[in-house]
């Protein structure tokens, strides 16, 4: 049971991470007409559901630099901003995808629509 929570977690949160890594990097490239509040949305989401999958460690910097772009106004200076978040995305991303339970779970990424 322990296997089948551990994985059925790390399913979700891989999926969650990646379609997160994909709002924050339309909102990079869109910086000037991306609608925020529906990136602010999906950080809260995420952080009230996903993050606790997350390891503990990394749940700091990923407040952190969430923080920071609900904080910051001005839509250019939110770019750079968007842009390392979306690095550190992609980092956790991959350390997600290299878990032991996914081993036999291949990501298969979504069509986009």
């Amino acid at each position: 049971p322990v296997f089948r929570e551990k994985l059925d977690a790390s399913i979700i949160l891989r999926k969650d991470l990646w379609e997160l890594l994909q709002d924050v990097q339309a909102a990079e490239h869109s910086a000037e007409t991306y609608p925020l509040e529906n990136l602010s949305a999906k950080l809260a989401n995420f952080v009230q559901t996903s993050m606790r999958h997350l390891m503990y460690k990394d749940w700091e910097t990923f407040e952190r630099f969430v923080e920071e772009i609900l904080r910051t106004s001005n839509r250019q200076d939110l770019t750079p901003i968007l842009h390392r978040f979306g690095a550190y995305l992609e980092t956790l991303f991959g350390q997600v995808k290299m878990r032991s339970v996914l081993a036999h779970h291949p990501f298969e990424f979504p069509q986009k629509q």
